[in-house]
């Protein structure tokens, strides 16, 4: 997740992000040109991070020459250096590519899945700033920023819809990884559980419990699941 604040968040915004080098398709292909372009930045080290990123878009555009050339660096991969071939059908690279790559599969986004929340109730980027904390932050950072949110019932409502929306589309696609043979059973329960903590918690709101106690302690409990020590 990004902070927005470091010199390599600030780089990436300004798309001047030095350890990052992409390929786009020249009109129908890929050339070997571009390919061997890259070639000069192999000799550095990364300036901003750990890794030089490299990304090829629709690799399989590569002419022969170009995915030969490529494939030539991928047989001898640098220590620093990450290679992201991003393609919708991979049975169009060429084969001796694609076996020297992790494949990693992504679903399209479902219809339902953008989350809005209502209009002067939730501030989105409070919200979004709360599910960041549970997720890589520490409790301590959880219950401050829970205090800081003052949300009423109606308030305190939409953070809980907003929070299952974002676990029920991380549960989904847990479930469609394992049916693929490539989940973690493990990560899948600690998000159940954590849809659990949540649909209790808006069943207390409903019951008329006080906002200010209820809320922080549901998101710790949350948090403490999320990192399985609940």
């Amino acid at each position: 997740m990004p902070c927005g604040c470091c010199a390599s968040c600030r780089a990436w915004e300004r798309r001047a992000h030095q350890d990052y080098h992409c390929l786009e398709p020249e009109g129908a292909s890929l050339k070997v040109e571009q390919v061997r372009q890259w070639q000069p930045f192999f000799r550095y080290r990364p300036q901003l991070g750990r890794h030089r990123v490299f990304h090829i878009n629709r690799p399989e555009l590569l002419t022969p020459a170009a995915a030969n050339s490529l494939l030539k660096i991928l047989e001898e991969p640098l220590g620093s250096a990450v290679f992201l071939l991003v393609t919708e059908d991979e049975r169009g690279v060429l084969p001796t590519v694609v076996s020297r790559c992790r494949l990693v599969f992504f679903h399209p986004e479902e219809p339902g899945d953008i989350v809005r929340l209502p209009e002067g109730v939730l501030d989105a980027e409070k919200a979004e700033a709360i599910g960041r904390i549970i997720r890589q932050g520490t409790p301590a950072e959880l219950l401050r920023e829970a205090r800081q949110l003052e949300l009423d019932r109606a308030g305190a409502q939409a953070l809980l819809d907003y929070l299952l929306k974002k676990f029920e589309q991380e549960y989904r696609r847990l479930r469609r990884c394992l049916q693929d043979g490539r989940g973690d059973a493990e990560w899948l329960g600690r998000v159940a559980g954590c849809l659990q903590l949540l649909l209790r918690g808006s069943k207390l709101l409903d019951e008329n419990i006080s906002v200010p106690l209820l809320l922080p302690l549901l998101l710790y409990k949350i948090q403490r699941r999320m990192h399985g020590l609940e």
